[in-house]
Order: C-alpha cells, then sequence, then structure tokens
C-alpha cells in the first residue's frame, strides 16, 4: 500500500533521521548532496560544511530542495521531501545546533556548549570553520509504501 504521509508523520521522519540530501542548482545543471542535520520543529533543517563549490552556489541561489528517507525495505519506506530557503547562521543563538550536529558526527564531548567552541573568537580571528547554515522549509510533502 502506498500513500501520504501526515504533517505528524513528515515531522517524526526529520526528527529521526540525520541524513538529508541538499538539491541546489550551479552552472546551470541541477546538484544534489548528503548532508547531516538536525531538525527543530519549526521548520529548519540545521547543517554545517566547509567553503566550497556548494557554498559559493547556495549563496548565488537560495532556493533549495531538501529530500529524507527511512528505508526498512523495499515496500516498507517513507521519504520527504521539502522546498526550502538557504540561510547561512551567524547569530551565536543559532550556533547552539552545531553541538547537535557535532554530536552526531561524533564530533564534540556529550555536553560540549556554544561558548566552548568559541565561535566568536574564531570569527574575530579568522580562523578556518565550518560554515553553519540553516534550510528554511516552506512546503513539504511526504509518501510512504507499506507491505
Amino acid at each position: 500500500m502506498m500513500g501520504t504521509l501526515t504533517e505528524k508523520q513528515i515531522d517524526d521522519v526529520l526528527r529521526k533521521e540525520m541524513i538529508g540530501r541538499i538539491a541546489y542548482v550551479a552552472d546551470g545543471w541541477p546538484r544534489i548532496v548528503p548532508v547531516t542535520f538536525v531538525y527543530n520543529r519549526e521548520r529548519y533543517v540545521f547543517s554545517h560544511s566547509a567553503e566550497g563549490h556548494k557554498m559559493e552556489w547556495l549563496r548565488k541561489n537560495p532556493r533549495v530542495c531538501f529530500e529524507v528517507e527511512q528505508i526498512g525495505s523495499m515496500s516498507d519506506w517513507r521519504t520527504v521531501v521539502a522546498r526550502g530557503m538557504f540561510e547561512e547562521v551567524t547569530e551565536d543563538k543559532d550556533e547552539k545546533m552545531m553541538d547537535f550536529i557535532a554530536r552526531l558526527n561524533g564530533l564534540g564531548p556529550p555536553g560540549a556548549r556554544t561558548s566552548d567552541r568559541h565561535e566568536e573568537v574564531h570569527r574575530r580571528e579568522g580562523i578556518d570553520r565550518s560554515v553553519l547554515f540553516r534550510i528554511h522549509l516552506l512546503e513539504m510533502s511526504g509518501r510512504f509504501e507499506l507491505a
């Protein structure tokens, strides 16, 4: 049986998963890349990236598509597709999401606080660091199949 996910089921997929895909356009061609992420129920997905091609093009054209899936088997899956807007995060209050992302990636100790990373010092001293960004999910839909 195939069907459409409810808003609550979409929220559940986004909260439980930690790897999604961002689709964007660069040089006139669509591109899609996997990212680790955290969803905060206010319709924002938080992630991070090194400077490079993806960040360059997301800054030029912030319209993106975001996709997440849960796959149990070929006949047991859920997928969420959303259109949204890329936004670079530069405010310390939003950088707390980096703690969650770091823990998911095994990059930081449990209980690490935003202040432990000294983000404001990194910016002031020009130290390279990951770019923290969020995607404001504007339209979401989901599908599922159950055997």
